[in-house]
């Protein structure tokens, strides 16, 4: 939508089920090509475990956990994160703080609907 800056800038008005509730699910697959992808969102459609996507909850994990876990966890997969974890999560924790720091650590390279797209630091 124009008004809001179109489709790259809707993560600085729109959170939360306005802007990310899986229907760029499909064009994170298509972008995949093959190759697997952890996504860390916001949303619970069954689609986000269909290969090759897989969810990866980082926000679930203990607030002690350290970038070497995050790391293996990820398992040199590409991570594609929604705006809403990234930005405007309403369910922030001392774990979710966690992960938001670990994942400054990560290089973006790209961006498909509402989720931006990173690189592992280390393939697994």
């Amino acid at each position: 939508n124009p008004i809001f800056g179109g489709p790259g800038r809707v993560h600085e008005w729109l959170s939360d089920s306005n802007a990310d509730w899986g229907q760029a699910l499909p064009a994170l697959t298509t972008a995949a090509n093959g190759r697997p992808i952890a996504v860390w969102y916001f949303g619970v459609d069954p689609r986000v475990n269909r290969e090759p996507l897989g969810s990866l909850q980082l926000h679930t994990l203990p607030p002690e956990s350290t970038d070497a876990d995050f790391d293996r966890l990820l398992g040199g997969r590409i991570l594609a994160v929604s705006s809403s974890i990234r930005f405007d999560n309403p369910r922030r924790s001392p774990a979710g703080e966690r992960a938001l720091a670990w994942l400054a650590t990560l290089e973006e390279i790209d961006r498909v609907g509402p989720y931006f797209i990173f690189r592992p630091r280390t393939s697994h």
